[in-house]
């Protein structure tokens, strides 16, 4: 079980999810990197229903939490 601050911390909390699961490819150097950057808060915001869709468990609580704390209200 994820236990969850109020706010998640896309530098703390968001991105060792995403060197886990998406490095080399969405980081520096990658082939990837230059169309989705994932050392962007923005990227993973921008691109949430097939980051969603890629990583499972407890790890997709926390995106789906960062990604709802952060959405742009579009009303």
């Amino acid at each position: 079980m994820v236990f969850l601050k109020d706010t998640i911390d896309f530098v703390t909390q968001v991105q060792p999810i995403l060197v886990k699961n998406c490095s080399p490819c969405h980081f520096t150097g990658g082939k990837m990197y230059e169309r989705m950057p994932f050392d962007k808060d923005t990227t993973i915001i921008n691109h949430e229903k097939g980051i969603l869709r890629r990583i499972k468990g407890d790890e997709n609580i926390v995106l789906k939490t960062f990604i709802e704390q952060n959405k742009k209200d579009d009303n």
